[in-house]
């Protein structure tokens, strides 16, 4: 610790911890509840490059992450909230590209990034213009790095059996719920318990 820096002048999160090597007052992990579900969020999505390529599908560039044993590819995303009452926290999660297994774990990870676009776009997914339709096309699954939508936090378990946060919907200007992403989300808009989903 610098020695023009005293503890007087240190802050902490919690006010009955006075030291960063003191642990015994922090709040125990499982203190920090997930976020409720149905809530709606606007969100910063970044992806984390893997370093697979296959040019035959247009992965290029290496944003896509192979599993080397299942042998299934998948973006490793993570979305960051943006206002509300859970700004700054973080959720985790894949978007799957490719399973040996079968189609349908790439099919739901193309809808899924079909209407990331239409909500960053603010396009209705029943819109089937040119416009629209242009605004779905990729040069680079780099293009869905660092974008922001409207999305539905649901609740799930981790391997353990707890449950976890994950953002499997991007809610558009179809659902009551979408919020224009230059406009702050309000309480009354974040918990929709009477949206219907």
């Amino acid at each position: 610790m610098s020695e023009s820096l005293k503890i007087s002048e240190l802050s902490f999160a919690n006010p009955e911890v006075t030291s960063y090597l003191d642990f015994s007052k922090v709040p125990s992990q499982d203190e920090y509840l997930v976020i409720p579900a149905n809530t709606i969020v606007s969100i910063n999505m970044t992806i984390t490059p893997g370093g697979h390529n296959d040019p035959a599908r247009g992965w290029t560039e290496g944003w896509a992450t192979r599993n080397p044993v299942t042998n299934s590819c998948y973006l490793k995303v993570k979305f960051k909230i943006l206002d509300g009452d859970f700004k700054g926290r973080q959720i985790l999660s894949l978007i799957g590209l490719h399973s040996d297994k079968g189609t349908e774990y790439a099919a739901r990870g193309q809808s899924f990034m079909k209407t990331i676009l239409d909500s960053k776009n603010g396009i209705s997914s029943k819109d089937n213009s040119d416009n629209a339709s242009k605004l779905r096309v990729l040069e680079s699954l780099g293009d869905l790095n660092n974008i922001n939508f409207v999305a539905k936090v649901s609740v799930g378990q981790d391997q353990h059996g707890n449950p976890k946060n994950e953002i499997k919907y991007a809610v558009t200007m179809d659902n009551p719920s979408y919020v224009k992403l230059d406009q702050p989300l309000t309480k009354d808009v974040l918990i929709d318990g009477k949206t219907p989903f």
